[in-house]
């Protein structure tokens, strides 16, 4: 019985050391990775680029009536109304295929139908003269 006892005191000691040990190497590594972040803010460091500034197309080009074409369709995200704007300028300069194949090749999550929005983005194109 003392053997075990004594046994069992000797993991729990060792077990408390190995703690100790820890949690130092944790505080000194907080000490490390602080000291670190305050040289870092000091010198004002960038590791990456600032984004690159966004070019708007002219009102006359095919880019911006494509995509005109398109803001009035309803759509889950906004990002899918992009997508959708870039497969119908696609459709306008290379003429591969149908509006309603653009449509369906682009993924977006429209809430209207697929028939309803080529119907609304033929119209917008009539009036800008490109149908």
């Amino acid at each position: 019985m003392k053997k075990v006892k004594s046994y069992q005191l000797k993991v729990k000691s060792d077990f408390t050391g190995f703690r100790f040990l820890i949690d130092d190497w944790l505080y000194f590594r907080h000490l490390k990775l602080t000291k670190n972040q305050e040289l870092s803010t000091k010198n004002e460091i960038m590791a990456t680029k600032p984004a690159s500034a966004v070019q708007q197309f002219s009102p006359e080009s095919i880019e911006a009536k494509a995509y005109a074409s398109v803001s009035a369709i309803p759509t889950v995200e906004p990002n899918d109304r992009n997508r959708l704007g870039y497969h119908v300028y696609r459709w306008l300069t290379q003429k591969q295929g149908t509006l309603e194949q653009a449509i369906s090749a682009s993924g977006s999550r429209l809430q209207i139908s697929k028939q309803q929005a080529a119907e609304m983005i033929s119209g917008e194109l009539k009036k800008a003269g490109l149908m």
